[in-house]
């Protein structure tokens, strides 16, 4: 079995998790968007600390009293919309994989607890690259009883660090890799706008994953248009699978149905696409396979039961962990055309999984732990399917 070589990329923050935040509750509605781009907080969505300050006329420390109460963060976890994914994929393919990570982070004692988690984590940190700039974080507002039951989250994020991390921080041959995972650049903005130079440079056999997050920088600077994947959507065609979640895939398609965006992105040239949706079914689309695949209804279950002290912070990113995991294992396995089907069934079993502990990254008490958990879940979710 092959050693596959995996080079991720993306912004590495600690999130700070409020669970059990009433987005219906007066403080929450205080302080909810108005219009797009304005700086309000929307259950689902991003907006960028400094913003929801100016539109709120306070600072966070005061805001989140009146939000959250007289309380701290209920947990502080590793966050990233690139780096929680490799973790993850990393805990599933145990020695089956060489992974190498960019990320930028300050000299601050928030890079020290992010640096200490990840020591806990198959990941290394030796690409990481100290920058004179704050950490990256994010404050996660969390209410598990929105949308009847199924929980969602809002993000409150500071860029810091990420804002300086270009492509001149790559080591040798990072992106001649078999896998290249780029996550959530929206929230790295020099590697975002350079995003379709990037991927053109990637070596001639390496699968380029892309996996979207909230673009609050475009939507502020063009609310109502389209956001834009590098320069305008011209690094679709280098994209050999592109992962959004519904919200996403309207706003980088411009349209106001997931029915139109996903005849657009048909009609792109994009080679493959996913689209998550909370509990809604997955869309798998390549030019192999047109699948809507639903979630796991043995942890859909359990979720809803409301007996777990955990939320869905983290739920989209190892959904991308679980591709990313199951598309690494077909190559070492020798099968360089990946099935996206396949790929997609560990993606929900793993996103789904992540909705049953605090925060994104779950931290291992032993080698293989987190495996042992998804394969149980995984055959669950093979004999749905098999019944239904």
């Amino acid at each position: 079995m092959e050693t596959v070589r995996i080079s991720g990329l993306g912004c590495t923050l600690l999130d700070f998790v409020y669970n059990g935040v009433d987005f219906n509750g007066p403080g929450f509605q205080k302080y909810r968007s108005r219009s797009p781009g304005d700086g309000g907080l929307t259950p689902g969505q991003l907006v960028f600390l400094e913003d929801l300050e100016r539109f709120a006329e306070k600072d966070f420390e005061s805001l989140i009293r009146e939000i959250a109460g007289e309380r701290k963060p209920d947990t502080f976890n590793v966050g990233g919309p690139a780096i929680v994914p490799i973790i993850h994929a990393s805990q599933l393919l145990g020695k089956k994989a060489e992974i190498q990570f960019v990320a930028s982070i300050g000299r601050d004692w928030i890079g020290d607890r992010i640096l200490e988690m990840l020591a806990k984590t198959p990941v290394s940190t030796r690409h990481f690259v100290l920058k004179n700039a704050r950490t990256p974080f994010t404050n996660v507002l969390s209410d598990p009883h929105f949308n009847q039951g199924r929980g969602e989250r809002t993000f409150i994020n500071n860029i810091g660090a990420a804002g300086d991390l270009t492509p001149n921080d790559f080591p040798e041959g990072f992106l001649d890799a078999d896998i290249l995972a780029l996550g959530g650049t929206a929230l790295v903005p020099e590697i975002h706008d350079r995003l379709d130079e990037i991927l053109d440079q990637a070596g001639d056999s390496t699968f380029r994953l892309v996996n979207t997050v909230f673009d609050f920088r475009n939507e502020q600077r063009y609310p109502g248009k389209p956001w834009s994947l590098g320069k305008d959507h011209s690094s679709f065609s280098s994209i050999d699978l592109l992962i959004m979640d519904r919200e996403e895939a309207l706003k980088i398609s411009g349209m106001n149905t997931l029915d139109k965006a996903v005849r657009y992105f048909r009609e792109s040239p994009l080679k493959a696409f996913m689209i998550t949706d909370g509990t809604e079914p997955v869309r798998v689309y390549s030019d192999q396979d047109q699948v809507v695949l639903p979630v796991s209804s043995a942890i859909l279950e359990r979720t809803l039961s409301g007996d777990l002290n955990a939320d869905t912070t983290g739920a989209g990113d190892n959904f991308v962990g679980g591709v990313i995991y199951s598309i690494a294992r077909q190559m070492a396995e020798g099968q360089y055309n990946p099935d996206l089907v396949e790929a997609a069934k560990w993606g929900i079993v793993s996103g789904g999984y992540a909705c049953f502990y605090m925060g994104g990254t779950f931290l291992e008490k032993y080698s293989g732990e987190k495996m042992e958990e998804i394969s149980k879940h995984y055959d669950l979710y093979l004999q749905q399917l098999k019944n239904e």
